[in-house]
């Protein structure tokens, strides 16, 4: 077995479903791992720093990001891929 660890270093914005889910699925990965061990260090990025600060309700968000909103529906599969992950209060 390999003495080193693997280092593993992600970039992700907090506020991100996509990055929640990739997190998640990570997390799982690494339980299954029974090779080297593995250290994840986590870095913060921001996807949108035009967001101001208090926020835009999702539907304006993605209104302005895509234009319309039926289409952003489409592109928007959080729901399946997040199936199988339970949100565990204070993991982020």
């Amino acid at each position: 077995m390999q003495k080193h660890p693997i280092k593993v270093a992600v970039v992700s914005d907090v506020a991100c479903p996509w990055c929640y889910v990739g997190k998640r699925r990570l997390e799982s990965a690494l339980q299954q791992w029974q090779g080297a061990p593995v250290e994840v260090t986590w870095h913060p990025f921001q996807l949108d720093p035009t967001i101001p600060e208090a926020g835009y309700d999702r539907d304006t968000y993605l209104t302005n990001k895509f234009g319309d909103r039926d289409l952003t529906d489409a592109m928007m599969h959080i729901t399946e891929a997040g199936e199988g992950i339970t949100l565990i209060l204070g993991v982020l």
